[in-house]
C-alpha cells in the first residue's frame, strides 16, 4: 500500500481514459467500465467524482438517475486503485456523493455491495427489502437521504444502461 496525497473533485471529460483503466483493473471484466461510459452517454450520470493525485486518478464513483423510484440514484460502479486502498479514498468519494445528492434534493441512493462496508454510510439492506428488485439481499441496499420525502417501498429500477449490460 502506497500513501499519497489526493483530493476528491468532479469528473471531467479528460478523466475518461484513466477512469476506464481504473475500472478495468478493479473488476474481472470490462462491464463496469462499459457501464460508466453508457450512463454518461445516455445522460443518466448525475454525480461523478474522481480521487485525483499527482499520480493521476486513483478513485472513481458514479451515481446515476434511476427510472424508479423518482428522485432516486443508483451508486456504482465505484473503484479505488489497488495501491491506494484502505486510505479513505472510497469513503471520501461516497461521503462527497451522498452530500451532493442530499443537497440536490435526491431522496434515496441504491446500491449492490458489502453490507459491512456500506452500512457505515447509512445504507440498509432491511430498508431496501421493501423495494421490488431483481437484486439479492443483503447486498441490495438503500440509503435514505430525505426521511420526509423518500418513498419507503415500490419498484426500484436502475437506468437503462444497467439492463443493456446484464
Amino acid at each position: 500500500m502506497m500513501e499519497i496525497d489526493w483530493e476528491v473533485r468532479p469528473f471531467e471529460g479528460e478523466d475518461a481514459a484513466q477512469v476506464r483503466t481504473l475500472l478495468e483493473s478493479s473488476f474481472e471484466t470490462p462491464l463496469e467500465a462499459d457501464l460508466a461510459e453508457a450512463l454518461r452517454a445516455d445522460g443518466d450520470a448525475e454525480i461523478e467524482w474522481v480521487a485525483d493525485s499527482a499520480e493521476g486518478v486513483i478513485g472513481y464513483i458514479i451515481l446515476s438517475k434511476m427510472t424508479a423510484p423518482v428522485h432516486a440514484l443508483g451508486l456504482g460502479p465505484i473503484a479505488t486503485h489497488t495501491d491506494y486502498r484502505k486510505q479513505g479514498v472510497a469513503a471520501s468519494l461516497i461521503e462527497s456523493s451522498l452530500a451532493l445528492a442530499t443537497a440536490n434534493g435526491w431522496t434515496n441512493v441504491f446500491l449492490l455491495g458489502d453490507p459491512k462496508f456500506y452500512g457505515q454510510f447509512g445504507f440498509s439492506s432491511e430498508k431496501a427489502a421493501a423495494f421490488e428488485s431483481a437484486y439479492p439481499a443483503p447486498y441490495w441496499q438503500v440509503s435514505v437521504l430525505d426521511e420526509d420525502e423518500a418513498p419507503t417501498s415500490g419498484k426500484a429500477i436502475y437506468a437503462g444502461a444497467f439492463q443493456r449490460l446484464t
